[in-house]
């Protein structure tokens, strides 16, 4: 018999991989969201330049203010060359989209390393084609 103080189930978090297989809908979907994401920086980057010829601004702000310009700058430059790449994707191919938090309920007897186990959730076109949990091997 189980107490509060000794549980006999819990909810941890783990990681899921996403990926998508390769569509011209989703190269397109994602090059609209590179660009979306440059537009966004190139703005950013406007009011920077405005902020930096304003009178009377410090040279420690300026100073930041350029610094933080010459961040956004190599960020765009990186969401250029994932355009340039994302053009390049051979269809149906699996792309990595990142890694989200799941969770996973486990119980008293359960095999810990199967449960916590990688867990791929594959989308095409934003619809889950299929999920899949590779179970670690113990160390």
């Amino acid at each position: 018999m189980a107490s509060d103080d000794n549980p006999t189930a819990i909810t941890l978090k783990r990681n899921v991989s996403i990926k998508a297989i390769v569509t011209e809908r989703f190269k397109k979907f994602l090059v609209l969201e590179l660009n979306n994401n440059i537009a966004v920086m190139d703005e950013r980057i406007k009011t920077i330049e405005k902020a930096e010829k304003a009178p009377g601004v410090s040279t420690e702000y300026f100073a930041q203010l350029s610094n933080e310009k010459k961040q956004i700058q190599v960020q765009m430059e990186d969401f250029q060359n994932k355009i340039n790449e994302a053009q390049g994707l051979k269809l149906e191919t699996l792309f990595n989209q990142g890694t989200i938090e799941g969770f996973a309920n486990i119980k008293v007897g359960d095999d810990l390393y199967q449960k916590l186990g990688a867990m791929e959730v594959i989308v095409k076109d934003g619809v889950v084609n299929d999920i899949k949990i590779i179970p670690q091997q113990p160390l």
